[in-house]
């Protein structure tokens, strides 16, 4: 089972509190854009591409409690590109996010908000693509043993993963016999995250000391 690090479910945005694993799996529910922020902020969600569309419903969260509260069109954008500029301070050295928001506003000015579902598609397509080409690599392989490091699985993107679904994708090809997973020091999103989804996913797997 591929654990989901958000979902986008009756106009509210949940995400999977990466803060508590693995000990306690919760869905945190977010119809406040201010929260999202926050979120983002105190790595209730994490990895590149996972905060860049957090933060994209976050955005979307904004326009809907903005678009009922206020019918002046000025105000209204106003309110939404500072909406926008919060959301970036939410964590300043993320790409995604900003890549994201800015999608946003662009959207925004074009009268629709439709395209918040886009970039998650595209995330879960390039997640995808990067798991059949990784796994091409290894092709014809049998029993391989992988090291890694941090965090870059599902709970990290909206899809499969980026080199963690590489390693699915192995699983899935019956190649694999073992990950081995470093602890990823000071946080230990390796020894929380990346372990927790691998036994999610059945996948064998150690956990290592990084001592």
């Amino acid at each position: 089972m591929i654990i989901h690090s958000l979902e986008w479910k009756d106009n509210k945005l949940y995400l999977l509190d990466q803060t508590r694993l693995p000990g306690t799996y919760v869905y945190l529910e977010y119809s406040d854009y201010l929260k999202v922020a926050d979120a983002i902020k105190n790595l209730v969600v994490r990895g590149a591409p996972a905060i860049g569309i957090a933060a994209a419903y976050g955005m979307l969260l904004a326009y809907q409690n903005l678009s009922r509260d206020c019918q002046d069109i000025a105000t209204i954008e106003k309110r939404f590109l500072y909406a926008a500029d919060t959301m970036k301070m939410a964590r300043p050295t993320a790409v995604n996010l900003f890549w994201a928001v800015d999608e946003m506003i662009k959207v925004f000015k074009n009268t629709t908000l439709e395209n918040i579902y886009e970039i998650e598609r595209q995330d879960k397509e390039i997640c995808s693509r990067i798991a059949d080409q990784g796994a091409d690599i290894f092709k014809g392989k049998k029993h391989l043993k992988i090291l890694t490091h941090c965090n870059a699985g599902a709970l990290a993107t909206a899809g499969i993963g980026t080199a963690l679904g590489v390693i699915t994708r192995l699983h899935q090809h019956g190649q694999l016999s073992c990950v081995y997973v470093d602890e990823t020091r000071p946080l230990l999103q390796g020894a929380r995250l990346t372990a927790a989804e691998l036994v999610s996913s059945q996948i064998p797997v150690r956990l290592i000391s990084d001592s």
